[in-house]
């Protein structure tokens, strides 16, 4: 009965692992790396087969050929809803490894073998996750590494219980449980209970996750027309603390070069000193010519600041160009509102009005608002 009661929570944690993330990927709601897809794909399939043929008839069985069921799924979801981007060096590095390891798998055409390569390719082919989440941990916000997690928990109790820990699985079920349990503290604890972390607003699945740096509210992240957003998870009164926004503050020659729109997760916070990508919520609140946010800095950085009345499940959007003073960066703005400029970049460019209004709100730094001044022709050239 202790052995069915495991192999039932293996199967049923894995099953809703993959529903949450299946849904979370096709809400846009994560990023999964492709290339650690690709693999995984191919090698939960070969060690659904592998297995099989080296334990036939074995109750653990039909977990291994769901994983590789869904794994399937989720890649070929990944591929057809993703964005495509040139694989890194090791991406590449990562698939070169593991096809090689499957082919010489093919070349022997023997099953203890493709096990054994598997084991040692499976640290191999988080190895991209790994990088992914590292540098941007909001890519793989997700329930579904801790559900991972407990199901190789049930797996190996239960692969224990019935072969007293001499089963060839052993070893592949604790490098499994290894690489997931990695992900899922680098990620973060808070996002296991799926009950907790989705919820349904606006018309659309969010996951719920706390705030950063300051006693805020909690943030619902969704999608708008135009990608991943933030909204409000309470109503906001005029003048709350949102957010702290976090990262490192580097100087501009360290800002990299060539950055894309979803990856320019820098925000320029002194007279060419530019605050990183944090990993958190404030990387992902957008811009809006007419928003409901701003940012204030005080001794610890900027803080975002509700302007207005928030609603519980609105969007929270601030204005780039208020902290922007450097004529080499713009944009175009998408953000359709009645008020939208069409491109977003430096603060002296504002009409005067909108201008004169954000400094009235406090939400301008000294340092945009002495590069403004210093840019403003001589009262005699203005006539």
């Amino acid at each position: 009965m202790g052995q069915d009661f495991l192999l039932f929570v293996a199967f049923g944690t894995l099953v809703l692992a993959y529903a949450i993330y299946g849904i979370e990927q096709r809400r846009g709601l994560i990023e999964p790396n492709r290339a650690s897809w690709m693999i995984w794909s191919a090698a939960n399939l070969t060690e659904a087969l592998t297995y099989n043929a080296l334990n036939a008839g074995a109750a653990q069985n039909i977990i291994f050929f769901t994983s590789s069921i869904a794994c399937l799924a989720i890649t070929l979801s990944v591929w057809r809803h993703g964005a495509f981007k040139r694989p890194t060096r090791l991406e590449i590095a990562s698939l070169t490894a593991c096809l090689a390891a499957l082919v010489l798998w093919l070349g022997f055409q023997n099953s203890a073998w493709a096990h054994w390569l598997l084991v040692v390719m499976v640290p191999v082919s988080f190895l991209p996750t790994f990088a992914a989440v590292l540098k941007d941990r909001s890519k793989e916000r997700s329930a579904a590494w801790g559900l991972w997690t407990m199901s190789d928990l049930a797996v190996l109790a239960y692969v224990l219980s019935v072969a007293g820990g001499t089963g060839s699985e052993v070893p592949y079920v604790l490098v499994e449980l290894a690489c997931h349990a990695t992900v899922w503290v680098m990620i973060g604890f808070a996002t296991i209970n799926p009950v907790r972390s989705l919820v349904w607003r606006q018309g659309q699945l969010m996951v719920k996750v706390a705030g950063a740096g300051v006693d805020g509210p909690h943030f619902l992240v969704g999608r708008n027309r135009l990608g991943k957003a933030i909204y409000t998870g309470r109503a906001l009164e005029a003048g709350a603390t949102v957010v702290r926004f976090e990262g490192e503050t580097v100087p501009r020659e360290r800002v990299p070069a060539q950055l894309v729109a979803e990856s320019d997760r820098y925000v320029q916070v002194g007279p060419g000193q530019y605050m990183g990508p944090s990993g958190g919520v404030d990387d992902l609140i957008n811009h809006s010519c007419d928003p409901n946010c701003g940012l204030k800095f005080d001794a610890d950085g900027p803080l975002l600041v509700a302007l207005r009345a928030i609603a519980e499940g609105e969007e929270l959007t601030w204005d780039y160009s208020t902290t922007i003073a450097a004529d080499d960066w713009s944009m175009q703005c998408a953000c359709g509102t009645a008020l939208c400029r069409g491109t977003v970049g430096d603060f002296r460019h504002l009409p005067a009005a909108v201008k004169a209004r954000y400094q009235w709100l406090g939400i301008v730094p000294d340092y945009v608002c002495a590069a403004d001044h210093q840019a403003a022709p001589p009262l005699s050239e203005a006539g």
